[in-house]
């Protein structure tokens, strides 16, 4: 489940912004 992290991850670098 490592992708969904990165996946996770990059979404909330997304809405971070």
């Amino acid at each position: 489940m490592k992708k969904l992290s990165i996946l996770q991850q990059r979404l909330f670098s997304s809405t971070k912004k």
